[in-house]
């Protein structure tokens, strides 16, 4: 059983302590469209989630170079502040895009703003929440980094509401949370003030030749935000406000088997790390094999509740809408849980451009898929085009990776 598993590797935290914390993260993850969508209004949220959803694809970069990069150096006792300096630089060229974009016009000031606090308080996160993960501290990575920021955009939604609601009202209320959550962030994350500062003393040209140094990184980051994100952008060009906290409910939802295969992977990836620098194959299979153990329990649950929740949406018209979409979504990701105990391996072997490739092609079905599917409606059509691309980009990792196992 999942709770008898305890980790040296994760400092002595069984494995059922961390995966209860990320499915209580997962949880607080709904929050935000449905408080959002009652405190601000549906089309007020849609506009306010998805600078967010732009912001996340913005930051996809610089957290594929701290979750890759920043990981293995701290694993391995290198200059961590190296690959920190390179995703502080692209912060601050995210910032002065930010600032041009408003100047010439093309994105209103409050919009303008928000983007750039939400890239900066998500890349802070980050870096917290890798610190954590390379001390062996999972338990308090997921809280730094998955449910403080959705409890606390929860609670200053309602706050925006008190104080008269609206866009303008919802856009500082996620922004001011996602700041208030780095700064708990690192409090939590003690080390990471020092490597900050290190960071920042570090010449602009070394920084800027790390971030060279890491473009495959920065094109499967982005390839990687955009497949998870840009279908919320997706429903904002299409004008589909109010499509989008059903959306987010239902993708949210069907995102359960990722999210209790996330932690595993994130417990097990300093071990493998390790067990391939020392090519120690034998242990890398039995670690493998004990993840993908723990996946069968989850996935067969998994499977029972979307079954539940389509037979709960047939009777109450409210979950109708979000059932009619989980179907699509949870197929994808249910492949793709499947595929995340090779991602640990992939990232030891230094394979970073199949990252940017699996992306690509995610991103490619997405697009062509939602144009496709597009005499659905918009919400069918984005669900289908995510699940088959979601499971596409899993498919293209896995076969990697096995050619290193």
């Amino acid at each position: 059983m999942a709770s008898e598993v305890r980790s040296p590797e994760a400092g002595g935290v069984s494995t059922s302590h961390i995966v209860f914390a990320r499915l209580v993260a997962a949880v607080l993850n709904v929050a935000p469209p449905l408080v959002g969508s009652y405190a601000l209004g549906r089309e007020s949220y849609g506009m306010v989630a998805s600078v967010l959803a732009i912001a996340t694809i913005v930051f996809g970069p610089v957290s594929q170079i701290l979750s890759q990069n920043l990981l293995r150096l701290l694993c391995t006792q290198q200059q961590a502040e190296r690959a920190v300096s390179a995703a502080l630089l692209f912060c601050m060229g995210c910032i002065a895009v930010a600032a041009i974009l408003y100047l010439a016009g093309a994105v209103t000031t409050i919009d303008a703003l928000q983007l750039a606090t939400l890239v900066v308080s998500l890349t802070l996160l980050r870096i917290c929440e890798v610190q954590l993960i390379s001390a062996e501290r999972i338990v308090p990575s997921i809280v730094v980094f998955y449910a403080a920021p959705p409890a606390l955009s929860s609670v200053f939604y309602l706050g925006a509401a008190a104080a008269g609601g609206g866009h303008q009202a919802g856009a500082i209320a996620q922004a001011l949370a996602h700041c208030v959550a780095a700064v708990l962030a690192m409090a939590c994350a003690r080390g990471v003030p020092s490597l900050l500062l290190q960071a920042l003393r570090r010449p602009w040209k070394s920084a800027a030749s790390e971030l060279g140094r890491s473009m495959s990184l920065m094109v499967s980051g982005l390839g990687a935000a955009a497949a998870d994100y840009l279908p919320v952008v997706l429903l904002r060009g299409l004008d589909a406000f109010s499509v989008i906290p059903v959306y987010e409910i239902a993708r949210k939802i069907a995102s359960v088997p990722t999210t209790f295969a996330n932690p595993l992977m994130n417990q097990m990836s300093p071990a493998i790390i390790r067990a391939y620098a020392s090519e120690n194959r034998h242990e890398i299979r039995r670690l493998l094999r004990r993840f993908f153990q723990l996946l069968f329990y989850a996935a067969i649950a998994f499977l029972c509740f979307v079954g539940a929740t389509l037979i709960a949406g047939s009777y109450i018209p409210r979950i109708e809408d979000v059932a009619e979409l989980l179907v699509p979504l949870s197929l994808g990701t249910l492949v793709a849980m499947w595929c995340v105990p090779y991602q640990s391996l992939l990232i030891a072997a230094r394979g970073d451009h199949w990252f940017s490739v699996s992306s690509a092609i995610s991103v490619v079905l997405l697009l062509a898929l939602t144009r496709l599917c597009s005499s659905l409606g918009p919400g069918l059509a984005v669900s289908w085009a995510v699940g088959f691309s979601v499971a596409a980009s899993g498919l293209v990792v896995r076969y990697r990776a096995l050619k290193e196992a």
